[in-house]
């Protein structure tokens, strides 16, 4: 009962070798001289990356991110992408199966990508996005891009349901019926974002964009019911993979990503303080990741 009870909350709830240390001012630029010790602009050439968010959000989430990895790539192409039911396509309906979002997002990239011949695409995607950037590699190895970079991700079978929502534990019941009263997004700022600096900013984004492309509960129920049933191969997937793990993480917990770690043998890297939204507790680390991982 516990686990049903928490699913319909849920849903309401959201109704989200030595390397030069790169140095990002609170614009988001970088020093021209750090930029061309890290990065070979010739290397740029062709270069793309797609931005997949988690479960329930929408590309406008991931903040100031996509400008600051412009600013360290500014030749790249960037291309975030909105789930059906979610963003831009809010009023459609979200499909109940993670292959049926690969479906739909592979031709919403074709439309959007200027980068139509031989690009280097590297798929950065978080929570939900990773379990749909996993099916992606899978179906349409080497397609539609060569590297993938997965933000603290869960699959079923690979961990508890308890660890892959933490908000069903006992300690989060409270906040959860707080949030249910009171709509107040700070609840969902503590659950996945560590640095309390960042709140009221996120906050007031956040309210913004659920008043302009709300999420129907529905759709969450549908989103929920994909994220909890997918399950994918031992086996990697059949393109360069990196797990990106926020130890601090109160809504998946870090194990999750751990036990991929083990199954898939590929590189896992830890950010121990940051939480469920690495991007937006610490988005200075995980551009380092991506610098060093291509």
């Amino acid at each position: 009962m516990r686990i049903l009870f928490s699913f319909f909350c849920l849903a309401f709830l959201c109704v989200g070798t030595s390397q030069a240390q790169i140095t990002i001012g609170s614009d988001g630029t970088i020093d021209a001289t750090v930029y061309n010790a890290a990065v070979n602009p010739q290397q740029e050439e062709g270069l793309r990356f797609i931005l997949l968010r988690g479960l329930i959000r929408e590309k406008r989430h991931w903040g100031s991110f996509p400008e600051k990895l412009q600013n360290l790539f500014p030749a790249a192409e960037i291309v975030s992408l909105d789930v059906p039911g979610a963003g831009e396509f809010f009023q459609q309906e979200s499909p109940m199966s993670i292959s049926s979002y690969v479906d739909r997002l592979k031709e919403d990239l074709f439309k959007k990508s200027q980068l139509k011949g031989k690009t280097k695409t590297i798929m950065i995607a978080i929570s939900l996005g990773a379990m749909i950037a996993t099916n992606w590699a899978y179906r349409f190895p080497d397609a539609d891009f060569q590297k993938m970079i997965l933000i603290n991700p869960s699959f079923k079978g690979f961990c508890s349901i308890f660890d892959r929502f933490m908000i069903f534990s006992n300690e989060n019941y409270m906040h959860m019926w707080n949030y249910l009263m009171t709509k107040n997004e700070q609840f969902v700022a503590n659950m996945v974002v560590n640095d309390s600096r960042k709140h009221s900013s996120l906050i007031s984004n956040w309210q913004k964009i659920k008043q302009e492309a709300p999420v129907s509960f529905g759709n969450t129920l549908r989103q929920l019911w994909a994220a909890i049933w997918y399950r994918p191969s031992n086996m990697a997937p059949p393109v360069s993979t990196i797990l990106l793990s926020g130890q601090g993480d109160k809504l998946v917990s870090p194990s999750c990503s751990e036990e991929i770690h083990k199954r898939w043998q590929i590189p896992i890297f830890y950010n121990k303080t940051a939480g469920h939204d690495l991007p937006a507790d610490d988005a200075n680390w995980v551009l380092e990741q991506i610098r060093s991982f291509i």
